[in-house]
């Protein structure tokens, strides 16, 4: 029972509040780091903000993308993002480099199985080779049976 409505909520009920809170608190959160925009107003988001900034649902903990490659985002007591991109020697994003290392056991594990299906491709001749010669063989001493019998 709620102490201050003096109501009772299921958990159904809470849950589904919860989840509209958070959405509104992402929404607004997002619609305050554009330029342009005045900041959007919400009478929960100072609450809400107090709670949830340093959720990883919220600020996610580690980005990826095609540019930047992969970046750990770390809170320092002030509670200000400190991003750092994880680069190797080279500068280049180890990012990359992981996947091409993937591409490279794909490439590994497919040339592999190529490899094994031809050579069960080359034993399938061998046998359908052998059943034509067993059959022509057979056909030979049967034709040869037929002269010996007349």
């Amino acid at each position: 029972m709620s102490s201050i409505t003096k109501k009772r909520f299921t958990h159904e009920q809470v849950d589904n509040k919860w989840k509209g809170m958070k959405t509104t608190y992402k929404n607004i959160k997002d619609e305050n780091k554009l330029t342009g925009n005045s900041p959007a107003k919400w009478e929960s988001f100072n609450a809400m903000d107090s709670f949830m900034k340093k959720r990883s649902e919220i600020i996610p903990l580690v980005t990826c993308d095609t540019i930047e490659g992969l970046q750990f985002k770390q809170t320092t007591d002030q509670n200000l993002e400190v991003s750092t991109k994880n680069t190797d020697d080279s500068g280049s994003s180890s990012f990359f480099q992981k996947r091409k290392g993937y591409s490279n056991e794909i490439q590994k594990r497919h040339d592999e199985k190529m490899a094994r299906f031809d050579e069960y491709l080359k034993l399938y001749k061998q046998s359908l080779e052998l059943k034509a010669a067993m059959a022509s063989k057979k056909n030979f001493f049967q034709s040869l049976m037929k002269l010996c019998k007349n």
